[in-house]
């Protein structure tokens, strides 16, 4: 269906504006396999298309950029409509399920929001079979064991879509088969790329032929073997990333393994001293140092990564002018690719901070016999808010003024 699901054994119903893709229809109607169950309109936009793998006996069916329905974007073409969606379905004939997701957009107008959930995505045995709710994201790996009831979540309208960029693995036997491992796991990168290199070994006794995967059981293939061995990745790994081994012969599931990425160890450092600074003024100065040792050279930065640049080198210490305002952020980049690889935030502490206000000439001397004289007030803030009352003795009033 253009609405982000497969059905089995019978019709869905008629496909009308009452009838709303929603957690009731989902489990009552025919079985469904549903990626993204929600109001989609390829009309207005993307492809719906099957695709079938002969050699690996694999059907994918691919939603290609397409929108939700919207109301005023069908009474009023003009009107610019809702992003696109790109996901996919692959169905493998060992029984197991693949969700793949791209960008999602599940922002809605006023018309979705009265008649629809945002969507529903998981399994559904239909006719109203037992049924349970889970945390699709919650699994590491994004394999999900199936058993004998329905198993899905639903999204509201307008929460956040966490599976975005991700893939889930349901399988009709979650046990894995082996072992499958990353050494180092987590690994540690300090140069800010946010990309790191490890050594995937696996071990999957009984099986003859191994491949390692990204991201699915038909992903990219980053190698293989019998049914023990080991492959160095390069320096591409990105933080949360699952690798997969599967069976060469029918993509069944053995093992997986997830990966991330940190920069512990790295000895990267930024500090500001004093942090808090304790001034009653509204400008101050700190002593910057910071280092890098697994970094060529970078960049201190003001304001944002490619703020102003206050000074560089892999270590040093420096300290700023008479300019750094309360709450200004420093920036710790390389200088090669420009990633962020350490902030410090400066803080103001105002305890025992008092505003003053002086009167020159005081006491006024009156000659005239009026009794009313002329003084310049000099109000200094000290950093606080503020604002200055001002008393005419002839005919006593109070006038707020703006903040000065």
């Amino acid at each position: 269906h253009t609405d982000g699901n497969i059905t089995f054994r019978g019709e869905d119903g008629e496909d009308i504006i009452s009838t709303a893709r929603d957690e009731q229809r989902f489990l009552s109607r025919s079985p469904r396999i549903a990626p993204l169950f929600t109001d989609l309109d390829p009309t207005q936009g993307g492809t719906v298309r099957a695709e079938f793998n002969s050699t690996d006996r694999i059907m994918r069916f691919i939603w290609e950029d397409v929108p939700r329905f919207s109301l005023p974007r069908v009474l009023v073409p003009e009107v610019e409509g809702e992003s696109g969606n790109t996901f996919s379905v692959s169905l493998f004939s060992n029984g197991n399920v693949h969700f793949g997701y791209g960008a999602i957009s599940l922002t809605t107008d006023i018309f979705n929001s009265i008649f629809s959930s945002a969507a529903v995505v998981g399994l559904s045995r239909g006719g109203s079979e037992p049924s349970k709710t889970v945390d699709l994201s919650e699994s590491p790996t994004g394999v999900i064991g199936v058993g004998s009831e329905s198993i899905y979540e639903e999204f509201q309208t307008n929460a956040s879509f966490d599976l975005e960029n991700k893939g889930l693995l349901f399988v009709v036997d979650e046990a894995p088969k082996g072992e499958l491992t990353a050494s180092p796991n987590p690994v540690s990168v300090c140069d800010g790329s946010d990309l790191g290199r490890t050594t995937l070994s696996w071990s999957i006794p009984g099986t003859e032929a191994v491949e390692i995967r990204i991201g699915s059981p038909v992903g990219s293939l980053v190698g293989g073997g019998g049914s023990s061995g080991s492959i160095e990745t390069g320096s591409w790994v990105k933080d949360g990333m699952v690798f997969y081994a599967v069976d060469s012969a029918d993509r069944s599931l053995l093992a997986s393994e997830v990966v991330h990425i940190n920069s512990l160890g790295c000895g990267i450092r930024l500090a500001a001293i004093p942090n808090p600074v304790q001034t009653c003024d509204n400008v101050s100065s700190v002593i910057l140092t910071w280092a890098s040792p697994s970094t060529n050279t970078v960049e201190i930065r003001v304001g944002s990564p490619d703020g102003p640049l206050f000074s560089g080198g892999i270590a040093g210490s420096q300290p700023t002018g008479n300019w750094v305002t309360n709450g200004m952020t420093f920036y710790m980049v390389n200088a090669n690719n420009k990633r962020t690889l350490a902030t410090k935030t400066i803080s103001f502490d105002r305890t025992g901070c008092a505003a003053q206000l002086s009167a020159d000439p005081n006491p006024i001397q009156v000659c005239d016999g009026s009794g009313v004289g002329q003084t310049t007030l000099t109000f200094d803030s000290r950093g606080l808010p503020h604002y200055l009352s001002v008393i005419d003795c002839v005919e006593p009033t109070q006038r707020l003024c703006p903040h000065w």
